[in-house]
């Protein structure tokens, strides 16, 4: 298991992404904050950006909602919703 937090503009067909996905390749299980850009549509991390990535987002478990700081998907390309968790 990888647990990463990378920051970067790169796009989901960026290096890291798929250097993510390579790892995928070799049975790694990717897990990644969500990050906490903005509470906006669209504003997922980078590395939530692969499909094949685990992103997490905060929960707050007193208030059973989301945090209202956390970055939120769908990821750039529309295709995959993030946080998965």
């Amino acid at each position: 298991m990888i647990v990463g937090e990378i920051l970067s503009s790169e796009g989901g067909n960026g290096a890291i992404a798929l250097a993510a996905d390579n790892a995928c390749d070799t049975n790694a299980v990717i897990v990644a904050a969500n990050g906490d850009f903005s509470p906006n549509a669209g504003t997922v991390c980078l590395l939530r950006l692969t499909h094949r990535v685990i992103g997490v987002g905060g929960y707050s478990a007193a208030s059973r909602a989301q945090q209202a700081d956390q970055g939120r998907g769908p990821a750039p390309d529309g295709l995959y919703n993030k946080p998965d968790l």
